[in-house]
């Protein structure tokens, strides 16, 4: 049987505001000034981050 690679869990902006604790200005702020990561937008126009991409970004935050 094939295996297919699992979907990457996506990210709404509410999502980000509850996880990062920032408010959705600070975010698009930082995404403004290419410090945070980029999103993609969906077919049906909902922007998303890949949950994997923001972990990252913390992990590269809690190390500066």
């Amino acid at each position: 049987m094939e295996q297919t690679a699992p979907s990457p869990q996506l990210l709404s902006i509410k999502d980000l505001i509850a996880l990062l604790n920032l408010s959705k200005t600070t975010i698009y702020d930082l995404l403004k000034k290419g410090k945070f990561p980029k999103p993609f937008i969906q077919k049906n126009r909902c922007t998303r981050w890949k949950a994997e991409d923001v972990n990252k970004w913390l992990t590269q935050q809690e190390i500066n």
